[in-house]
């Protein structure tokens, strides 16, 4: 554990919490498992930069990336391959491409391997499913979210007499040497569960054997209910791969499930309905059939009628009660409910409208009704799921790996990322390599070389460069462009070039243009930070350095590019490119010392006034900046009096 920089007993504190031991913490951080590192309490940047620091101190360094502009570089090659990504966790894996020093080739040879078998598994799957398919696949895949057990909510209380201890949160259990009167736990719940070990005692309730299953099903459900929308979205994934055909069939059960407790409880739940219906159809019947009667009264019957007394002749009375029974037996066939809870609803005496009484003791009937049915179709359920929690996890470890391969693998056919040599001695060559940062514009292909390759290119391995030429010819992304590949490649991503070569540095920089920086404390600046970097100190350097000039006067400025490659010359661990509208003066101050001054030349411009210019440096040859061609075609798009101050100044120009 001490080989692991940054670890500190508190984050140590918090992995053995969740990992459990040192040992299963470094493996976790050896294998790069930076999810698990993330699942175990480390904030996602933290477990990268844990694995970061491991594997920076394996190889004896801490930082390939030295400044700004090259780690501004590699953020925007990370960003681009995360626009791929579906989902955060896969985002967060995207971060272990980091570059690696001298020393990482073979790990790297094996990363740009395995996203180029991504780069085929996509091709292939593209050929089956078409785009469409893919993008179908993306859109469920982003949907996902990781499978986590979560309390089902009971929409019916449940007790458990029993002797035995059983630990469940979905139904209250209780001894029976604690219940005073059974007959009020009718009352107090809509389904009453009595144990095996129980079964002397006498009350309405369910007969149940002391199991897991049988008392409190939602134990095992809880972990597949409420991640329904991850269990579809696998069983949506089952029509491209076969590795979510089980998850398909969970899903189906779950539907059929989810299907009939709702037409369960749908179809007892209008009980209300129910009763108005069959009330007004008791009133309809008995209006129609009391009309049929022909009643006659009897001498006494008028007496007692006179007196005010209530006289039902023995036809109504007969008549009604038939409606009566009818209407009760019409309410058992519908609801399922006891007759012997029916009968409750009958009026104490004949009334007309006729009306139901106790409506509340037949709604509390058809929760118990509804709670026997409720954990019935879960039982069914929960029996088929048992045993089947782990393909959750597995499952979401599948939609993981697929968006990760997916990801990459796209993103290497955007960008057509090939193959290259790693060597673990010589320079950097490529050919026809694409900058990914001018997506969308017009990408000129530029090949190029530093130091010795077995490229075939018209050089002489020299190791430190100038590179001259036109404004807007392209030098700086060229800079740009070879940073970003031997980034790509020392971080285990193929480049996108068509033929490459490529050593590894232990450090490598980037600098941009000193723009607005000018004076004395400007240039004191630039010195503190360029030369200490040709000192001896065993590293190799990929230097990359654009227009040093613009922090002093050109006369001094040329002696400082100078001194400075005569120094990058005499450490032969450096490689440098220098760019530079200086290369005449440059050239002569270091005649005789073997440098080699390429150029990128502008030759016009074509009708659209574009320069015209091969991207391409020239190897061995001096180019010049002209200025001219910008300021011609500033001119030609200009109108008014600003277009008359251009063509002053292409008139001195012309006089050269």
């Amino acid at each position: 554990m001490k080989k692991v920089p940054g670890l500190g007993k508190r984050t140590k504190e918090i992995l053995i919490k969740s990992l459990g031991s040192e040992d299963e913490i470094l493996s976790s951080i050896e294998k790069r498992d930076v999810l698990k590192l993330i699942n175990a309490g480390l904030p996602p940047r933290r477990a990268v930069e844990l694995i970061k620091s491991f594997e920076y101190s394996k190889l004896g360094c801490k930082d390939v990336l030295a400044t700004k502009l090259s780690k501004e570089v590699h953020r925007k090659l990370i960003s681009i391959v995360k626009s791929f990504c579906s989902m955060e966790e896969t985002r967060v894996r995207i971060d272990l491409f980091f570059p690696l020093p001298r020393g990482g080739e073979r790990i790297c040879r094996e990363r740009m391997s395995e996203l180029l078998s991504y780069k085929n598994w996509v091709k292939r799957l593209m050929e089956e499913i078409g785009p469409e398919g893919i993008e179908k696949i993306r859109k469920i895949v982003s949907g996902v979210k990781r499978p986590r057990k979560s309390e089902i909510d009971m929409e019916f209380s449940r007790v458990l007499i029993s002797r035995e201890r059983v630990n469940t949160r979905y139904t209250e259990v209780l001894d029976p040497s604690s219940v005073i009167d059974y007959s009020s736990l009718l009352e107090r719940y809509d389904l009453v569960l009595i144990g095996e070990d129980c079964s002397e005692i006498q009350i309405d309730g369910e007969l149940t054997p002391i199991d897991e299953i049988e008392i409190s099903p939602e134990v095992i459900l809880e972990n597949f209910l409420p991640n329904y929308e991850f269990i579809k979205a696998c069983a949506d994934l089952s029509e491209f791969f076969k590795e979510f055909s089980e998850m398909n069939e969970i899903k189906e059960k779950i539907d059929s499930f989810l299907r009939l407790r709702k037409e369960k409880i749908k179809e007892l739940s209008k009980i209300e309905e129910i009763i108005t219906e069959v009330e007004n159809w008791m009133n309809d019947e008995f209006s129609k059939r009391v009309g049929e009667l022909k009643i006659s009264l009897g001498g006494d019957q008028i007496l007692r009628a006179l007196r005010g007394e209530t006289i039902i002749p023995e036809e109504l009375e007969r008549k009604y009660n038939e409606v009566i029974e009818e209407a009760i037996s019409l309410l058992k066939e519908r609801t399922g409910v006891d007759e012997r809870i029916l009968i409750e609803l009958i009026p104490e005496k004949l009334s007309y409208p006729i009306e139901f009484k106790n409506k509340d003791l037949v709604k509390s009937e058809i929760r118990k009704i509804l709670a026997t049915v409720d954990i019935q179709l879960k039982r069914e359920l929960a029996r088929y799921l048992k045993g089947k929690e782990k393909l959750l996890t597995d499952a979401y470890d599948e939609v993981l790996e697929i968006d990760y391969k997916l990801s990459l693998g796209l993103f290497a056919m955007e960008y057509d990322l090939k193959e290259v040599k790693i060597s673990e001695s010589g320079g950097i060559g490529f050919k026809n390599a694409r900058n990914i940062f001018l997506n969308g514009k017009k990408v000129d292909p530029v090949s190029y070389e530093i130091g010795e390759t077995p490229m075939g290119f018209p050089t002489k391995g020299e190791r430190v460069v100038l590179l001259t030429g036109a404004n807007s010819g392209g030098k700086s992304t060229l800079l740009e462009t070879i940073v970003l590949l031997q980034t790509m490649v020392q971080s285990g991503i193929p480049p996108p070039v068509d033929e490459g070569y490529f050593s590894f540095f232990d450090e490598i920089y980037l600098y941009g243009k000193f723009v607005g920086s000018s004076g004395a404390g400007a240039f004191e600046k630039l010195l503190k930070e360029i030369c200490p970097i040709s000192l001896k100190d065993g590293k190799k350097k990929l230097v990359l350095i654009d227009e040093i000039e613009t922090v002093t006067e050109p006369g001094a400025a040329a002696k400082v590019i100078s001194g400075i490659i005569e120094a990058f010359l005499d450490n032969e661990g450096i490689h440098s490119v220098i760019v530079t509208h200086l290369g005449e003066e440059v050239r002569e101050l270091l005649s005789g010392k073997g440098i080699r001054i390429d150029g990128i030349e502008a030759r016009g411009l074509n009708e659209n006034l574009e320069l015209i210019v091969d991207r391409s440096p020239i190897f061995g040859k001096l180019a010049r900046s002209t200025p001219q061609l910008v300021v011609e075609r500033m001119y030609k798009t200009s109108k008014g009096e600003i277009k008359k101050i251009y063509e002053r100044i292409l008139n001195f120009f012309s006089q050269e």
